[in-house]
């Protein structure tokens, strides 16, 4: 603990331990620290609900990391692939309107590649306001709210082209988990600070327990908090045991004797019907 600077800005990695009670992610129910709930376009603020928790480095050393003034971006396999996806698309689409200022220069370029060059360049912006909403910027409408809104009316631009997965992708209502065992980088700075009774502190100011708290690095600034690779390992499904195959010695044929007999059954309950058949007229 002695090597860790107090009172600089500072970037920490580790994983997530819990420091209390744990919480049940709101649409996964799995066990976390922390959870919110971003609805897309359609929806209000996201839905956020966390518990303090320590950060554990990679010497065993523990910080505690509360839940006031943080900014969290779990980097989770939704949001990578939503990320791909947009940088994906805003590439074709730049490539496809290059290719069609190059036949409008050149005086060959239809009427019909007019028409979708018109589209494109508003997919284009359309793209890249998904983009900027996504990171918390604003690329149009002035606002987020006005972004939101302007996404919201021009999202149909993307129907039945590639883009349209990714517009989709967007709106989703999708959930972001932190759980015990995950990896994070945390920015902000370290400060001595005594420990909530429920996290470990003591009745008494007397006997008050401290520890390294993460806060803010500068006034009206965020504790960021990213999470890093995976998140924390899911159990092994139960391998499926498999079939033994069937001996290659196994003759599913009827023996000769026994079709010969058979036959012969055959044949006698056939007279026997027939028999009777007749003496019943």
């Amino acid at each position: 603990m002695g090597q860790l600077a107090r009172g600089t800005p500072l970037r920490l990695e580790g994983t997530v331990v819990a420091a209390g009670p744990t919480l049940r992610a709101k649409l996964g129910g799995e066990e976390c620290v922390y959870w919110d709930v971003r609805g897309g376009l359609d929806a209000g603020p996201p839905e956020v609900e966390a518990r303090p928790f320590w950060l554990e480095l990679v010497g065993g050393e523990r910080v505690l990391v509360p839940i006031e003034h943080l900014a969290v971006r779990l980097r989770g396999d939704v949001e990578r692939d939503l990320e791909e996806r947009v940088e994906k698309d805003i590439e074709a689409v730049s490539k496809r309107l290059g290719a069609l200022k190059d036949r409008s220069r050149e005086g060959t370029i239809t009427s019909a590649e007019r028409g979708e060059q018109k589209r494109l360049r508003k997919v284009a912006t359309l793209l890249c306001a998904i983009r900027a909403e996504h990171n918390g910027n604003v690329h149009i409408g002035g606002n987020p709210v006005g972004q939101r809104r302007w996404i919201a009316k021009n999202r149909y631009l993307a129907d039945g082209i590639e883009a349209e997965v990714t517009v989709q992708r967007f709106t989703e209502r999708t959930e972001h988990v932190l759980a015990p065992g995950d990896r994070i980088r945390v920015e902000g700075m370290l400060q001595e600070q005594a420990l909530p009774p429920e996290i470990g502190g003591a009745g008494g100011y007397r006997s008050l327990a401290t520890g390294l708290v993460v806060v803010p690095s500068a006034r009206g600034r965020k504790v960021r908090l990213t999470g890093l690779g995976e998140l924390a390992p899911r159990a092994p499904e139960p391998a499926t045991p498999p079939v033994a195959p069937l001996p290659a010695s196994v003759d599913f044929r009827v023996p000769t004797d026994e079709r010969r007999k058979l036959l012969a059954f055959v044949i006698t309950m056939a007279l026997t019907v027939a028999v009777a058949y007749a003496f019943s007229r």
